[in-house]
Formats: structure tokens, sequence, C-alpha cells
């Protein structure tokens, strides 16, 4: 086995993509464990779980476990861990992650206030915008609010709206 890879995700809506994220490793050949240490929880309403007492399940060939101590993120036996950190994720956390995705949205106080966030805490970052409207908006614009002042990220990603896309995160949870 390689070296292990945490990665931890963060921002609005990163359940789902933490789960695809997941998928993509899965069917690269990857051993994967998700862990949804979210204040949220909403993973638990995303995999179906046959009890609500067990610590880790099994899905699609993907390991699933939720609240999870920092110290047990190094599990063996693992390719990739990929945290799900919430939407406002602790210091700590942050730097125990060899790689981060902030995802967002495009509303301009959620990119003021991670832009802030990602400034505090001087760890690299890499930038998912999603549900971006390019008729509307311009990824220029948005990429200019990053780059002007933030040398901490790596790189931005724009991910269209696409109801089915909406459609597809919503149905998980039921």
């Amino acid at each position: 086995m390689s070296k292990q890879k945490i990665i931890g995700i963060f921002g609005c809506e990163q359940t789902d993509l933490c789960i695809y994220l997941a998928s993509i490793l899965e069917n690269m050949k990857n051993s994967v464990l998700v862990i949804d240490n979210s204040f949220e929880q909403k993973m638990r309403f995303c995999i179906p779980r046959p009890n609500e007492k067990m610590n880790t399940i099994t899905y699609k060939n993907v390991d699933y476990t939720a609240l999870c101590e920092r110290s047990l993120w190094k599990t063996e036996g693992y390719d990739y861990v990929i945290v799900n950190l919430g939407s406002w994720p602790d210091e700590k956390s942050v730097t125990d992650c060899d790689e981060l995705i902030c995802a967002l949205n495009c509303e301009k106080c959620e990119i003021e206030k991670y832009r802030e966030f990602i400034l505090h805490i001087e760890h690299p970052v890499s930038v998912l915008f999603r549900d971006f409207c390019k008729s509307y908006m311009s990824a220029g614009g948005i990429r200019k609010l990053f780059v002007d002042e933030n040398c901490f990220v790596l790189e931005q990603l724009f991910l269209p709206f696409s109801e089915a896309d909406e459609c597809s995160r919503l149905m998980m949870q039921f």
C-alpha cells in the first residue's frame, strides 16, 4: 500500500462531494474510509445503515464512520481517508489533513467568510465553487476575490449548476 492520504472537505453542502470522491477513488481500486466529523452529521441520512449502533458500515465497497477522534484518522488498511469537516472546521483538524478542499456556493457572503478563514488557517486549500451559473456570473470575478490576497489557494474549480445534481444530492437523503 502506498502512503495514506487524508483529504479534508469543508464548506457549504460538502457531504455529497465526500461520497462522490470516495466512489471515484474506489473505482480506481483504492481502499477508502469516509469519516463524517461534521457537526451537522448529514451523511447518516445518505448512507443506508441497517443498525444505528454500528460504528462503521461498508456501502458500495467504501467504509463509512462518524465522529472519529483525529488520532484514529490514520487507520491502517486505507489508501485514502476522506474527512467531512463540516461547515466550519476546527484548526487542529485542518492541520491533520494532507489535502484540503473547501466547497463553496457562489454567494458572496460565503465566499468572503471562507476567504477569511483560509487566510487565517494558512494551509493550502483547493476551492470548489458549486452551482456556478456561468450565464449570470463571471468566473474571473469570483476567482479574483481569492487571488488578490490569498496565496494559500492551490486551485479553483467551478462545478456548474445542474438541476440533476441538486436532485441527486437531495435524493441521497431519502
